[in-house]
C-alpha cells in the first residue's frame, strides 16, 4: 500500500513534468509558429529577390537585387542594379559607347542630368515599365515610365571612361576617366529610385534621388517644373497603381535583364486610425544587401 507522502511526491513529480511539457511545447510553438513546421520570416531582407542575367562570352553578369516582391500603392521598394564580374581574375575592357542609345535614352526617363552628370551611367542603365514584359516582348512596352521629374538643376557633365578594369568575382572596377590622371575604383552599381524635389525652405531647392522606387511622374504636355511642382505630393506626382511592373536593365556590353514586381493595393487602416496616404519611409529604410555572385546551380 502505498503511503500518503508517497502519493503526494509521485502527483507533485508529474505536475512539474507536465509542466516542463507545456513550456517545451510553448517554445517550440513560439519559433516555427506550429510544432514541428519549418520557420517562416516576414522579414524585408529575407524576402529580397536577386535576378540574374546569363554569364557573357567576356565573363560578365547582370544583377538586379530588389529588397521585396509586392508592396503596397502608397509605399515603395529598395532596387539595386549592378554588372558583376564572374571570373577568377580581373577582366580589362575599353567601352566603345557606339550604338547604345538604348541606356542613353533611359537616362532621360530616371535621372535629373541625364547622361551627363554620372559617369557610370554610360555603362549601365535602367527603365521602368508598367506591365510585365521580357525580351520577347519589351518592343511593346512604349515609353518608360518618368521616374525623374524634367527640372532644370545645375548639373556637372564628366569625360567618359577609359579603360575598365573588373576586379576578380566583383562589382566593382578600376576606371580612368578620359584625359584624367588619377584612378578611380568604386562599384559599378546603380540604385533604381524615383527622384524628387524637396523644398525646405523658401526660395531654396533640394533635388535629387529617394531612397527606393514609389511612383512616377505624369508630366505628358507639360515643359519644365518648378521645384515645389517637383516634390512628391504635387500634382505631377503619381504613386505606383496595383499592378506587375518590369524594371529593365542593360549594360554597355549588350546585355539586357528583366526583374519583376508587384504593387497591391493600398490597404484602409483600422477603424480609429489615420487613414492618411502611406509613408514610403518603412518600406524603404532597408537598402538591399550587397551584391554577390549568383548561385553555381542551374548556371
Amino acid at each position: 500500500m502505498t503511503s500518503p507522502r508517497y502519493g503526494a511526491d509521485e502527483k507533485m513529480v508529474f505536475a512539474v513534468l507536465v509542466v516542463l511539457v507545456v513550456l517545451l511545447v510553448g517554445v517550440v510553438t513560439s519559433f516555427t509558429g506550429q510544432p514541428g513546421t519549418a520557420i517562416t520570416s516576414t522579414s524585408s531582407a529575407e524576402q529580397s529577390r536577386t535576378f540574374y542575367s546569363t554569364t557573357s562570352p567576356l565573363g560578365l553578369r547582370l544583377q538586379v537585387q530588389l529588397n521585396t516582391s509586392a508592396f503596397e500603392s502608397g509605399s515603395g521598394l529598395t532596387a539595386q542594379v549592378a554588372v558583376f564580374n564572374a571570373l577568377g581574375q580581373n577582366l580589362s575592357l575599353t567601352p566603345t559607347y557606339q550604338g547604345n542609345s538604348t541606356i542613353l535614352g533611359w537616362d532621360g526617363y530616371d535621372y535629373f542630368c541625364g547622361n551627363s552628370g554620372d559617369p557610370l551611367r554610360a555603362l549601365l542603365g535602367y527603365a521602368l515599365f508598367s506591365g510585365d514584359y521580357s525580351a520577347g516582348n519589351i518592343s511593346l512596352a512604349g515609353d518608360p515610365l518618368q521616374l525623374a521629374p524634367p527640372v532644370g538643376v545645375s548639373c556637372v557633365t564628366y569625360a567618359a571612361e577609359g579603360q575598365v578594369v573588373f576586379l576578380p568575382e566583383s562589382d566593382r572596377i578600376v576606371y580612368d576617366e578620359l584625359g584624367s590622371l588619377q584612378d578611380f575604383v568604386e562599384p559599378l552599381t546603380l540604385s533604381a529610385a524615383t527622384e524628387s524635389c524637396q523644398n525646405p525652405t523658401p526660395g531654396t531647392s533640394d533635388c535629387g534621388a529617394a531612397k527606393g522606387l514609389s511612383g512616377y511622374w505624369n508630366v505628358t504636355g507639360t515643359g519644365m517644373l518648378q521645384p515645389q511642382e517637383a516634390a512628391v505630393g504635387s500634382n505631377y506626382f503619381v504613386y505606383f497603381p496595383p499592378g506587375e511592373y518590369t524594371l529593365a536593365v542593360q549594360d554597355e556590353w549588350g546585355q539586357s535583364l528583366y526583374a519583376h514586381f508587384e504593387v497591391t493595393p493600398y490597404s484602409t487602416p483600422s477603424s480609429g486610425r489615420s487613414t492618411t496616404t502611406a509613408s514610403t519611409d518603412s518600406a524603404l529604410a532597408a537598402d538591399c544587401p550587397p551584391m554577390g555572385p549568383a548561385p553555381t546551380s542551374g548556371r
